[in-house]
């Protein structure tokens, strides 16, 4: 049994599913303490058994740089009682053999959406969520971006809207993007939660506006090919076209991306998306970091990515479970008598042929005929080697 707990700002999802991504059980339960929120999910799993692996999406700021004295820890979050708090040492203690992979909930809801939802099939996919607090996650070139900390796209300042005296409701920023847009500054300014007021509500042309210029400060930097917007707040009727209305006039036509039409769009997967990743592929990261894996199958077309070590293609792993995660470190091909060239691009590149040799199409690392007559394979990626 796999596990993924989704720690939000008002509630949090605690689920248990498969390495495919589907919720099997989930119970959602309110956000309270730390310690009467993790006491729920912990006795919650414990009644079905042991998992073998725990996701964990929460929100932020949090440590998620493993190797740190803070990872694991809320930091300084203005939800009262939670900065300083370990979510990894309190699940460690209740689940001491249990493998705690550990994100933000905007990072797995962007991996969730590039993989199975509005975003399938693109590595440079941004997430905005809108809720208690804004945030964003980032996945650019297939790989989540993290740095010294994390993104904090809710923390932009941000041009006011022409009028808008409003002075924020962040406790640190005030006027920052989240301290105007989120969903107590949308109640603090208009004296109404987000879900009680109209579509024709002037808080929608508001909300559209500032949205629209933290995507584009975004879109400078991170250059996504697609923003997913989602959030409680983000299902006001209309939003998702008026922001990309709004976002091409400001964009002025220097970002090509902003002229599709699907570049803001909905999240395919709902509220569901961070539980999905947490519960599903990215709890079983144990078998996406072993060396071993290697492209299960490549086609003529797919012989030049493959020598650029693109990671468009299928990788599969010791384990069998296939996956389109890259490994970890650059994998490194076996030389083979049967190659593939491209004399133009060496020469383009000013290298010899040999430079180009590319593994023959149909061959893959599999283990040693040793291991295979046995019935076992290797732990060792040593012990791995390449069969036709």
């Amino acid at each position: 049994m796999i596990a993924g707990i989704e720690l939000g700002g008002t509630k949090t999802v605690v689920a248990t599913g498969t390495a495919a991504g589907q919720i099997v059980e989930e119970t959602r339960i309110p956000t309270t303490t730390p310690d009467e929120t993790l006491a729920h999910a912990i006795r919650w799993l414990q009644e079905r058994g042991a998992p073998i692996a725990i996701g964990i999406a929460a929100f932020g700021p949090v440590g998620i740089v493993r190797g740190r004295e803070n990872y694991g820890q809320l930091l300084a979050t203005p939800k009262p009682g939670w900065a300083g708090f370990s979510l990894t040492g309190a699940l460690s203690a209740a689940f001491p053999d249990t493998r705690l992979t550990l994100d933000t909930d905007v990072n797995a809801a962007a991996l969730a959406e590039a993989r199975l939802g509005a975003a399938t099939g693109l590595s440079d996919v941004a997430y905005i969520t809108i809720g208690t607090g804004i945030g964003g996650g980032i996945l650019s070139g297939g790989h989540l971006i993290h740095g010294a900390l994390h993104p904090e796209f809710g923390h932009l300042k941000l041009p006011r809207h022409p009028g808008d005296e409003f002075p924020g409701v962040c406790p640190f920023h005030h006027d920052c993007l989240e301290g105007l847009a989120s969903g107590p500054a949308i109640a603090a300014r208009w004296g109404k939660p987000a879900h009680e007021l109209p579509a024709s509500h002037p808080a929608w042309e508001t909300q559209a506006w500032y949205l629209a210029h933290g995507i584009l400060a975004l879109t400078a930097i991170v250059s996504p090919a697609r923003v997913v917007v989602g959030g409680g707040v983000s299902q006001a009727p209309g939003l998702h076209d008026r922001i990309q209305e709004i976002l091409r006039e400001i964009a002025a036509g220097y970002f090509p991306p902003v002229l599709d039409d699907n570049f803001v769009v909905a999240p395919a997967l709902g509220q569901n998306a961070g539980i999905c990743v947490r519960g599903g592929s990215r709890a079983w990261s144990k078998c996406r970091h072993l060396r071993s894996l290697a492209p299960r199958r490549s086609s003529v077309t797919d012989r030049v990515e493959l020598k650029d070590r693109s990671l468009s293609h299928e990788w599969v792993g010791p384990c069998g479970i296939l996956t389109d995660d890259p490994p970890c470190r650059p994998f490194h091909f076996p030389r083979q008598s049967r190659h593939r060239r491209d004399p133009a691009r060496c020469r383009s590149a000013g290298r010899t042929k040999s430079a180009c040799r590319l593994p023959s199409p149909r061959r893959i690392l599999r283990p040693s005929r040793r291991h295979r007559a046995r019935g076992k394979r290797p732990a060792n990626p040593a012990q791995w080697c390449s069969q036709p």
